[in-house]
């Protein structure tokens, strides 16, 4: 599994690659994750490196998690995760509108 996490804060990317290396050790699964700290260098990579999995942040400064995620959808069906502290129903609504297959509160 090939793995994009994308969140502008340093801190939030260090938790998720802590949990993904957690979840590694505890299945004896092989997992490969690359961090960005915006979605322009996520989609850059993207454009070279096949993900089979996208976790990214809703808020970021320029391209927001949902343009990004929008923009994925264009050219790919794979899962995308949104991981957000934002509440609500309606960012949720919003993030399932444009293709996320979930939406998790940080």
């Amino acid at each position: 599994m090939n793995i994009a996490v994308c969140d502008d804060q340093a801190e939030e990317l260090e938790t998720v690659t802590e949990l993904l290396r957690q979840w590694q050790a505890q299945r004896r699964c092989p997992l490969h994750f690359r961090t960005f700290r915006s979605a322009a260098q996520l989609l850059d990579a993207a454009r070279r490196e096949r993900f089979t999995l996208y976790l990214l942040d809703v808020m970021m400064p320029g391209l927001s998690g949902y343009k990004t995620c929008a923009r994925v959808r264009e050219t790919s069906n794979v899962p995308i995760l949104f991981l957000t502290a934002l509440g609500g129903e309606d960012h949720a609504l919003r993030g399932y509108a444009l293709g996320a297959d979930d939406y998790i509160t940080k």
